[in-house]
């Protein structure tokens, strides 16, 4: 039985790895290359490793300093609260490239810090779509939701929650050496945990955080394959509030021009509303209609961490860039989500 298991799992993975790569749960081994980039393509994509290099030795430091913490507070129930109804009112197409870099990235952040054998991610997270897929459409019924359609915010919203979902219960189940199976073959590898991270398994999930994070902020800001986000702010002047809250407006203005959410506002409480001195202030960020509230909310109601915030943590990614220090709050209704982040200067 075992065997015959273990052969039904590597047919899966062959298959998976064929059809998987953008929608944010395998890779596309065995497969013709992808075409060549253009050279802004490929510029942009050095400017990012440069940037997510740099930040991403220091995992560890930055995830226990909690000057900037990537990962959202969320709202305490006494009990889990109810799951959330879907989503009833038409959203933005989430534009092709916004979809593919944010479920990739997560995927590649994963990767990376080489916490999880990404033979088994591939086959857990196909599973749980299987799993999940049904339930979820019949949500929808009679409208029908075109699987692996990354533009249409009802896939979007359900394969960003599958992601995330996985993600969250393997990282706590992390082995700092374990093997890994590659390519079309089945090549198996030794892997072992970047050492950066140390043994301790409760970094990971901040350390993935703001590894992530840092990377969405770096692809807006350079941009991601041949994409642009015109208005995503550069870095301000080390410590400068003011402008980073300011800042906070274009990249909220970026992502919703792609589709991230319907409409996206900033409202900057000013001086001294951070309560962490005069300098320190308040700013809330509120999304109508963002391309992942169902998924957002369906986490949250499941008590799971982290949740798929990726503006949130791109905001924080851009926050630390600037050395501003930064927390944020993430609340969502059945229209909405509304970030509250407290800005300060460097300590």
């Amino acid at each position: 039985d075992d065997a015959a298991a273990a052969d039904d799992d590597d047919a899966r993975l062959r298959i998976l790895r064929r059809n998987a790569r953008d929608e944010g749960g395998g890779d596309d081994d065995g497969d013709p290359k992808p075409p060549p980039t253009s050279a802004a393509a490929e510029t942009a994509r050095k400017n990012v490793d440069a940037a997510v290099a740099a930040s991403s030795a220091s995992s560890a430091a930055l995830a226990n300093n909690l000057d900037n913490q990537y990962l959202a507070t969320q709202e305490r129930f006494p009990s889990l609260p109810l799951p959330p109804e879907p989503i009833r009112f038409p959203r933005s197409p989430v534009d092709i490239k916004l979809a593919v870099m944010l479920l990739r990235s997560a995927y590649e952040t994963v990767d990376d810090m080489n916490v999880i054998p990404m033979d088994q991610f591939q086959i857990k997270f196909w599973k749980s779509r299987q799993a999940e897929w049904e339930p979820y459409r019949n949500q929808y019924s009679p409208l029908t939701i075109e699987q692996g359609k990354l533009a249409d915010p009802l896939y979007f919203d359900f394969i960003s929650y599958v992601q995330f979902n996985v993600i969250a219960r393997e990282l706590p189940r992390s082995d700092v050496v374990f093997e890994e199976r590659n390519g079309a073959e089945g090549t198996v590898s030794v892997i072992r945990r970047d050492a950066s991270l140390g043994t301790d398994n409760k970094i990971l999930t901040p350390a993935f955080a703001q590894r992530l994070g840092d990377a969405l902020y770096a692809r807006a800001r350079f941009g991601f394959e041949d994409a642009t986000f015109p208005g995503v702010p550069e870095p301000s002047s080390p410590g400068d509030v003011a402008r980073v809250a300011d800042g906070m407006r274009g990249l909220v203005d970026a992502f919703c021009a792609k589709g991230y959410a319907l409409r996206g506002g900033v409202r900057d409480l000013g001086p001294g509303s951070g309560g962490q001195g005069t300098e320190s202030r308040e700013v809330v960020v509120k999304l109508e209609g963002p391309a992942q509230l169902w998924g957002a909310r369906q986490l949250s109601a499941r008590g799971v961490v982290p949740i798929n915030e990726y503006l949130g943590m791109a905001a924080t990614g851009f926050c630390r860039a600037s050395g501003v220090r930064s927390s944020y709050r993430a609340s969502y209704t059945d229209v909405a989500a509304e970030l509250t982040f407290t800005l300060a200067p460097p300590r």
